[in-house]
């Protein structure tokens, strides 16, 4: 064999164990992140469930052993004519006018039968 042959055999061989090395480091950062991932979600599994625990420790406290004003939803304010306009005054008199008390009754008796 010549210096040629040699050198070409032994660029060849290092190019395969830069491949290898390579597919190597490649498996092993798969991994890493492979594991990674489980662990975050394992994390959020965890979290999830401390969360939804609570939630349930929260719903099965009874009424006396809750804080006054604690553990509570927050209630709306009750507002009768929210977003609805009060009747004026000038349409109330109006009503007013419109509808026939005993008084009035009275007096058109009074003149119709000349009481």
């Amino acid at each position: 064999m010549t210096k040629k042959d040699v050198e070409k055999k032994n660029v060849v061989e290092n190019q395969n164990i830069i491949s290898k090395n390579y597919s190597k480091q490649l498996k092993e950062d798969n991994l890493e992140t492979k594991q990674k991932e489980t662990k975050t979600e394992e994390i959020d599994d965890k979290i999830e469930n401390q969360v939804q625990n609570k939630e349930k420790e929260k719903k099965q406290l009874s009424t006396s052993t809750r804080v006054r004003g604690k553990d509570r939803p927050e209630r709306e304010i009750y507002r009768p004519h929210a977003g609805k306009s009060l009747p004026s005054k000038s349409s109330t008199s109006k009503q007013s006018t419109n509808k026939t008390t005993v008084a009035d009754k009275f007096k058109l008796k009074i003149k119709l039968f000349g009481i």
